[in-house]
């Protein structure tokens, strides 16, 4: 495939976030009780108990000490912002938590703070964390879309982010000149869903990376992306460096409205691409490196399943132990088979009895467990794809 028709403007560094899932309680131990509490009718001016909550998220995550339980009562807040707080500075983390059985709604939430973890709740339409930001998870919350700009150690568990239109979640630096890129980020168990373009002319992929230094992406599912599944490139005219050592793993990927590939390392922009895992992952469009950039070192793409990859034979790229279903072989002990998929028109991608991938991974490369959590292998080599299957 030729050049793509990215319109990629500088100006698209910045995206807009949102949430996922409300969170099931947490294993048999006892869950710490509240002692911070937050409530739409509340106010800042009180001290944030059970009868007098404060207001805003911000007031409470200050009055919170580390390892403690914000507890938010249901209802609606408008947009949040949670400032850094030099004062906290233990890895224990303030958790703010929805009220036992409330729904919470919040407009959107941006994130300068650090030692934080936001569960259950619904942004609309996103949240942002900014450069100051660091270990901070969001865990099963639900939003449209998300942003992680120059934040350092965030963890995005569980959650739903879509339906949007004509807009997408991003990774990337705080603006087009600012080096500090996001680092040490992780994606697991989060479903990315429904982004279209409806204007007829924005750039939409469910995850497009600009600017990350370790990054992994595990055990999540992508559906009915527009353009691409995720998206790696940089920004164009910018400063900031090429997106590296990344993991994209047991995940399924549909794809995509107008595009062609669902894991795409970009070019056209000057992009340098080194430290690529890509591994054990089912798709239904291609998986590719663009014709027009470097490749450097250490891309490897071992036991996926998809319909093609692109990019076989350039220099620092491996290829190997995959199932191609349309195009050619590229590794020495890739196979052209048929997807073995159980129902891809309904992005099923577990493996039917009898797939060519079963036993066919990467037996040196492999995740230790499959996108349901179950181990791998599990007969004597492991199978190719997302899922390890079962007898």
């Amino acid at each position: 495939m030729g050049r793509l028709p990215l319109v990629l403007a500088a100006a698209a560094a910045i995206a807009l976030a949102s949430p996922g899932p409300a969170e099931s309680s947490v294993s048999s131990r006892r869950v710490p009780s509240p002692t911070v509490f937050l409530a739409p009718g509340g106010s800042d001016a009180s001290r944030c108990s059970r009868t007098a909550p404060c207001r805003s998220f911000n007031r409470a995550y200050r009055v919170a000490r580390p390892g403690q339980i914000v507890q938010v009562a249901g209802g609606s807040y408008g947009a949040q912002t949670i400032a850094a707080d030099a004062s906290k500075r233990s890895r224990a983390d303030v958790v703010f938590r929805p009220a036992p059985g409330a729904s919470v709604n919040v407009d959107s939430l941006d994130v300068h703070a650090a030692h934080l973890e936001v569960r259950g709740m619904h942004f609309s339409p996103h949240w942002r964390t900014w450069r100051e930001a660091s270990d901070v998870t969001f865990r099963n919350v639900r939003a449209a879309r998300f942003a992680i700009m120059g934040s350092s150690s965030v963890r995005v568990i569980g959650g739903s982010y879509g339906p949007t239109n004509n807009a997408y979640s991003s990774i990337q630096s705080e603006g087009a000149n600012d080096t500090k890129v996001a680092r040490n980020i992780l994606l697991d168990r989060v479903r990315i869903h429904d982004y279209r373009q409806t204007d007829g002319s924005s750039h939409v992929d469910c995850l497009h990376v600009f600017g990350a230094n370790g990054l992994t992406v595990r055990r999540s599912r992508f559906s009915n992306c527009e353009f691409f599944a995720i998206l790696f490139t940089k920004i164009p005219g910018s400063p900031v460096p090429t997106p590296t050592n990344v993991t994209i793993e047991n995940n399924f990927l549909d794809c995509c409205g107008q595009g062609y590939f669902s894991i795409y390392l970009g070019d056209q922009h000057g992009e340098r691409w080194a430290n690529f895992l890509v591994r054990n992952n089912s798709t239904n469009k291609a998986i590719g490196i663009g014709p027009d950039n470097r490749t450097v070192a250490a891309l490897r793409f071992f036991g996926n399943i998809g319909p093609s990859f692109q990019g076989c034979g350039r220099a620092g790229v491996r290829v190997n132990y995959n199932v191609w279903y349309q195009g050619s072989r590229c590794g020495a002990n890739d196979r052209r088979a048929p997807s073995g998929f159980v129902d891809p028109q309904a992005q099923n991608f577990h493996l039917r009895a009898g797939a060519a991938a079963i036993g066919r991974g990467n037996p040196s490369s492999f995740p230790a467990r499959d996108i349901d959590g179950q181990r791998r292998p599990f007969g004597r080599a492991p199978d190719a794809g997302a899922d390890e299957w079962r007898r």
